[in-house]
């Protein structure tokens, strides 16, 4: 499955572009909809995506700003860019900062499925182990000699994980982490889905919720907010948002299901 993001600050047209994504594009999950391009950036903080759709115009920061902020830190997440027809030329600046495509409102199904076919070709493209040698060619380990052999990039993603699995209670950016290991975000984040199987920000949120399974189980006298903020998340409504994604459950009714009252 592609993580979708989607920023627009118009709930109607982002709920009925997120219902033809997953209507017409199966490989296609929208794991999130926001209406600004703050909380944009705060989700491409938090979990990984491999799509985002933008707005141009929104509250705050714009939609090219968006673009901008992502075409520096996350080169390797493909962009659309979603407009009027009133702002089409304005829209289109938003290409010398690589959006990918566009989809001018009112969103028609045809546009959507002709979005969706070309973004699938994008994306099997990106994961070409051809395009992901470039990327290990032209980017170093550490900032010192490269290693390209099995053993350095094994050794390197260990230390990612040990790093996660000792730090998963403070904030912990893809950005923040990737200068810590002296690497820019997108080969870091290769690196370690290669290893691991799924990108830090995923490992770290399941990271997360395991232990606040844990915490939930084991302490009663603990809140559900206490137990978000131990385990990384500031915000409850997100945190329990997660956490019922990945166990199908709230953290209140996993307590009460698998927990017992200490005297």
């Amino acid at each position: 499955m592609y993580k979708v993001l989607i920023a627009e600050d118009e709930p109607f047209i982002g709920d009925s572009i997120r219902k033809m994504m997953e209507r017409f594009g199966p490989e296609f999950e929208v794991c999130a909809c926001v209406y600004d391009g703050e909380a944009a950036l705060e989700r491409l903080e938090e979990e990984s995506f491999d799509v985002v759709l933008t707005d141009i115009r929104m509250p705050g920061m714009d939609g090219i700003e968006v673009l901008r902020r992502i075409d520096r830190d996350y080169p390797n997440i493909i962009t659309v860019v979603i407009s009027g027809y009133e702002i089409f030329d304005y829209a289109r600046k938003a290409l010398k900062y690589h959006a990918s495509e566009y989809l001018l409102k009112p969103v028609s199904i045809d546009n959507m499925k002709e979005l969706l076919a070309k973004l699938k070709v994008l994306l099997v493209e990106r994961e070409k182990e051809q395009h992901y040698q470039k990327i290990f060619s032209a980017v170093g380990v550490g900032g010192g000699e490269k290693k390209e052999d099995g053993s350095g990039k094994e050794q390197l993603a260990e230390s990612v994980r040990q790093y996660l699995e000792g730090h998963y209670g403070e904030k912990i950016t893809t950005k923040e982490l990737s200068k810590k290991f002296g690497l820019v975000p997108s080969y870091l984040s290769t690196l370690f889905r290669q290893e691991q199987g799924m990108s830090p920000s995923d490992y770290l949120n399941r990271l997360r919720i395991e232990r606040a399974k844990a915490l939930l189980l084991e302490n009663m006298f603990l809140t559900v907010r206490e137990i978000a903020e131990i385990t990384g998340y500031a915000d409850q409504l997100y945190f329990s948002k997660v956490f019922k994604k990945e166990t199908g459950m709230t953290p209140s009714d996993f307590r009460a299901a698998f927990g017992k009252r200490q005297d």
